[in-house]
């Protein structure tokens, strides 16, 4: 495919520019994903082990919860019994203590001691994981989310945007220098080739990592755009529906659980 040298001259010096501004915020931004693909494992070995007692049978748990509910009432909004316990939830009965957001909200966890008291213990979870993700997906900036996030899609733009431009630079030689690998005295022409194949196989993985980050980044206006355009007289929920009846008698969970 042939190009004027010239338009060529431009997108190189786009494709070189972009990849140097936006080149430091993506090396970020790509370990700190491919690290919080382990995020539960990784704040599995960072968090303590409990030290609950061993949670009790099944058969007890109305009676754990009578006693949860006696001693912290406010258990009653959100709690759940854990059927099979892992090392994340080692309680039967856990509960959620919410705050202003998701980092303040508090979990806590019930068991029998020994002497068949109440035991109750906050559940900490190493924050590492949940660091090393917001570390991703604001690109290590140093700033608060509504601020990070538009940055962090600009970024995106111009990583799109060195994408088209590498890919235009590579189209008038691209037959012969596709695969080809010149390994010699120069280490510069080695790595311009690795460069180039890598660039081409993994283009497509690229461009969805960038729309997406886009998306992600501008979510906001998107829905607003789509809700004028696409909802312009809201969305209908159809509220006289009637509710469904609640049941006339819960069951205990343990026979809910041997039932299931």
């Amino acid at each position: 495919m042939k190009i004027r040298s010239d338009i060529v001259k431009v997108y190189k010096n786009v494709h070189i520019w972009v990849g140097i501004v936006a080149g430091l915020m993506l090396f970020i931004a790509f370990y700190a994903g491919a690290i919080t693909m382990f995020e539960k494992p990784l704040e599995r070995w960072a968090t303590p082990p409990s030290v609950l007692s061993a949670p009790p049978p099944l058969a007890r748990t109305p009676e754990l919860i009578a006693a949860v509910l006696a001693a912290h009432p406010e258990a009653a909004k959100a709690y759940s019994v854990v059927i099979e316990p892992t090392p994340e939830l080692p309680a039967r009965v856990v509960w959620r203590v919410r705050g202003e957001n998701r980092r303040q909200s508090v979990d806590y966890g019930a068991s029998f001691a020994a002497d068949g008291s109440l035991q109750v213990e906050r559940l900490h979870r190493a924050r590492v994981a949940q660091f090393i993700d917001a570390l991703h997906q604001s690109f290590g900036l140093p700033f608060p989310g509504a601020v990070a996030r538009p940055l962090m899609g600009i970024v995106a733009l111009l990583y799109a945007m060195a994408l088209v431009s590498g890919t235009i630079i590579l189209l008038p030689t691209f037959a012969a220098d596709f695969f080809a690998l010149r390994i010699g005295r120069s280490i510069k022409r080695l790595w311009l080739d690795v460069h180039d194949a890598l660039g081409v196989v993994s283009l497509p993985f690229h461009l969805i990592m960038a729309l997406t980050c886009v998306v992600f980044a501008f979510h906001d206006p998107f829905y607003a755009a789509q809700a004028r355009v696409v909802y312009p007289h809201g969305i209908h929920w159809h509220e006289d529906a009637p509710a469904a009846a609640p049941p006339a008698q819960w069951l205990p969970a343990f026979a809910t659980s041997v039932a299931a």
